[in-house]
This record gives structure tokens, C-alpha cells and sequence, in this order.
């Protein structure tokens, strides 16, 4: 394998590189991605233009990881296809139940999630928050006690004040509305006054099953 420390060429870009580095078994890390560089600075010093030694080499490093993420990378995949079939789910039940539109409102989001994540934050500390993130992700089972307690933490704050701030701005929409809709007009009212406010409680308790499962994700991590 050649000696790439005084070539003066770069591959193409770092964030293919992790993603071979995230799916790739350990054993194969260093001699599948040497043998690509190597490969791609052959192709380099060759003569190769820059745009097709770029599209070859992300080909090929998508090639390589989508061949080996159903094997290393197995429970995550099943993660994201469960949370898809979720998503999928409510639309259905959306669609079914009213107009899409119904179930979207950005200022009740607003309300729920910058302020559940600020609390997950400012509860643990913005390293513990990316390492859970990436503890998540990753399948390794080689994390310690305390790796896999803090990134529990992180998820459980995340959920559950997901859950406050949805339960407590609904009660602010429910003052809201009770101080300033009047016996006239509340028949006509009220039905889309309460639909508006019950989101941020619906919001909060979607955010809270994906932390509760994350959770339960690292939680089979322990040594």
C-alpha cells in the first residue's frame, strides 16, 4: 500500500470518508478506505479530470457502505425504518381524520422542541447531548457505565420536557381562549381554537416516544 503523507492530493471529501469509517466493519477501516486512496491518487496522478475522480470516488464509497450498513449498522437501520413507519402512520391517520394541514401549525413547534432541547442541554452538557446522539447511532457496545447513563439522561430530559412544554402552553391557549372568546362566538370558535392549542401537547408526545425508544436503544448497550 503506498504512502500517501506527501502527496499532495486530497480526497474529495471528509464527510464520505465517515461514512465509510461509520459502516465499515473495524477490521476492514483501514484497508478498505487505504485502498480507495490509493486507487484514487493512481487515477490522480494519471491524468484523471477532478469531476469524474470526485463522482467515482463518491460512488464507490457509497457502493462500500450501503454493501456493508445492513450488517454493521443493522439496529440503527431497523431505528430509522421504525421511525418511518411511524411517520407514516400518522399521515395516514391524519389524512384519514381531517387535512393534513390541521396538524401543522409552526408556532406551537416552535413552542415544544428549541425549548425541550435548550432543557436537554442545559440539563446535561452540550458534549453529553452529541455524544447520546452518536451513542444512538453507532452499535458498538463498548461504552461504560457512565457513557450509557449520561446518554440516558439526555433522552429522558429531551422527552420529558418535551411533555411539560407541550402540557403547559396548552393550558396558556386554554386561558387564552376561555378569557377571550365570548358566548356568541364560542360555537364557532371554539372548535378551531382548541384543535391549535392541543398541538403543542401532540408535538411533545411525539418527541417523547422517539426518546423513549432511543432510550430503550442504549439501554441494550451495557457491557
Amino acid at each position: 500500500m503506498l504512502e500517501f503523507n506527501n502527496y499532495p492530493y486530497k480526497t474529495p471529501n471528509t464527510l464520505v470518508i465517515k461514512l465509510l469509517n461509520w459502516s465499515l466493519p473495524d477490521e476492514l477501516k483501514d484497508a478498505v478506505i487505504g485502498d480507495l486512496e490509493e486507487t484514487y491518487f493512481s487515477k490522480k496522478q494519471q491524468g484523471q479530470s477532478e469531476l469524474y475522480l470526485t463522482l467515482w470516488y463518491w460512488r464507490q464509497c457509497l457502493s462500500i457502505a450501503y454493501r456493508f450498513m445492513p450488517t454493521t449498522q443493522r439496529g440503527f437501520i431497523m431505528f430509522i425504518l421504525s421511525l418511518l413507519v411511524f411517520a407514516s402512520m400518522m399521515i395516514f391517520g391524519m389524512v384519514m381524520g381531517a387535512h393534513i394541514t390541521a396538524f401543522i401549525d409552526v408556532p406551537s413547534a416552535m413552542l415544544v422542541f428549541p425549548p425541550a432541547f435548550f432543557f436537554a442541554i442545559a440539563a446535561t452538557s452540550w458534549r453529553e447531548f452529541l455524544f447520546a446522539f452518536g451513542c444512538v447511532m453507532s452499535e458498538k457496545k463498548d461504552f461504560s457505565a457512565n457513557e450509557i447513563n449520561a446518554s440516558k439522561r439526555v433522552f429522558s430530559v429531551l422527552g420529558n420536557t418535551a411533555i411539560w412544554c407541550g402540557g403547559i402552553t396548552s393550558l396558556i391557549g386554554w386561558v387564552a381562549m376561555s378569557s377571550n372568546i365570548s358566548a356568541d362566538e364560542f360555537s364557532g370558535v371554539f372548535g378551531p381554537a382548541f384543535a391549535v392549542s392541543v398541538l403543542t401537547i401532540y408535538y411533545g408526545a411525539i418527541l417523547k416516544l422517539i426518546c423513549y425508544v432511543a432510550e430503550q436503544r442504549i439501554s441494550h448497550k451495557v457491557n
